[in-house]
């Protein structure tokens, strides 16, 4: 009798590693693969979506609402608070540091939650608050995500802006992140130079054949560049 009860427990044993392996392995799977040798992975087919019209929802509320697949990235202009969700899993055995960034910087407010099995981490960006209080000093609304060997982990993103939404966005390893900001930097770097530099051959050649319409362009000139700027999220490192 005693062999016998040893046998129907042990099977049952083996019953429930088998259904939590299965639950495992489907939190993987439908979850965006953070791998450890890649530099660079993108979040845009991996994320979903609720619309919060009410404007009051807190993260205990976003966490049980009905979020669709986002299908189009972009959301016209909206006074509605927008939430995301992208679900993540790291296949590292070590612990691993990644940065959430999005490619979209005019953005109002912009909210993260990095929600992981015993903490949550929060961050406040966008560019109606302080640049100076951003974690990671980019022009692109950007956050640390450290995930533990193998963990999943959810990113919750609240985004309430009057300007287009455009959810566009990438998971960096860090080292990889700031070199390419460093490429950016330079490359935009050269586009607004030759662009200044116009706008300055423009109001000098006015000033000396006393043309207003040379005068007059070079003011489009360096109201375009400002424009580009704040598009791009300069405007909050310059000033």
């Amino acid at each position: 009798m005693r062999h016998m009860n040893f046998k129907f427990w042990r099977r049952i044993l083996a019953v429930c590693v088998l259904v939590l392996m299965a639950v495992a392995t489907h939190a993987a799977e439908s979850s965006l693969l953070l791998p450890v040798h890649q530099a660079q992975v993108s979040y845009n087919q991996n994320i979903e979506y609720w619309l919060d019209k009410s404007n009051q929802a807190e993260l205990a509320q976003a966490q049980l609402a009905p979020y669709v697949p986002l299908n189009n990235q972009v959301i016209s202009y909206s006074t509605d608070a927008h939430w995301f969700k992208i679900k993540v899993h790291s296949d590292a055995d070590f612990q691993k540091n990644w940065f959430l960034s999005m490619r979209w910087a005019p953005l109002d407010l912009v909210d993260v939650w990095v929600v992981h099995d015993k903490a949550t981490n929060y961050f406040a960006l966008g560019d109606h608050r302080p640049y100076t209080q951003r974690m990671i000093k980019s022009r692109l609304p950007t956050v640390p995500v450290i995930l533990e060997p193998n963990e999943n982990a959810t990113v919750y993103v609240r985004v309430v802006s009057t300007s287009l939404i455009l959810m566009l966005g990438d998971f960096w390893e860090e080292d990889a992140f700031y070199a390419q900001e460093k490429v950016n930097d330079v490359l935009y770097g050269l586009y607004f130079g030759v662009f200044i530099m116009l706008s300055v051959i423009f109001i000098l050649f006015g000033l000396w054949l006393n043309d207003r319409g040379m005068l007059a362009y070079s003011a489009f000139v360096l109201s375009f560049v400002v424009n580009v700027l704040a598009m791009n999220g300069f405007i909050g490192i310059l000033f």
